[in-house]
C-alpha cells in the first residue's frame, strides 16, 4: 500500500472507528439522524457493526492489497446508499454532504490502492 493509500486509510478507520462508537452509545444526535431518515432504532448497532467490520478490514488491509479494494468497494457503496437515504426523504442537501464526501474518499482509496 503507497503513501495516500495509507493516509487515506488511516482517516477512514479513525472516522469508522468513531462513528461505530456512537452508534453503539446510541448517541442522541445519532438517533435523531436516524430517525429522520426514517431507520429503525434496533438498526443503530448493526450500522455500528458495519462501520468496525470495515475499520478492522481496513487495518487487517495493510497486509493484503486485495481485502483492502474489497473494503473501499464496500464503503463506496455503503456511503453511497447512505446518501441516497438521504435524498430518499428529502433532507437538506447538507446533510448527505458527510456521506457522499465519505463515498468520494473511499473511491479515492480503492483507486490510490489499485494504482501502481
Amino acid at each position: 500500500m503507497n503513501i495516500v493509500a495509507s493516509v487515506l486509510a488511516v482517516l477512514l478507520i479513525v472516522i469508522l472507528f468513531g462513528s461505530s462508537l456512537a452508534d453503539f452509545k446510541k448517541s442522541p444526535q445519532v438517533v435523531a439522524m436516524l430517525a429522520q431518515l426514517k431507520i429503525p432504532e434496533k438498526a443503530i448497532p448493526v450500522l455500528g457493526g458495519i462501520k468496525t467490520a470495515a475499520a478492522l478490514g481496513l487495518i487487517v488491509g495493510f497486509f493484503s492489497q486485495a481485502l483492502s479494494v474489497v473494503v473501499g468497494i464496500c464503503l463506496c457503496m455503503y456511503f453511497a446508499i447512505a446518501a441516497v437515504t438521504h435524498t430518499r426523504v428529502k433532507a437538506p442537501l447538507k446533510e448527505a454532504v458527510p456521506a457522499l464526501t465519505l463515498c468520494a474518499v473511499s473511491v479515492l482509496f480503492v483507486l490510490v490502492t489499485l494504482a501502481k
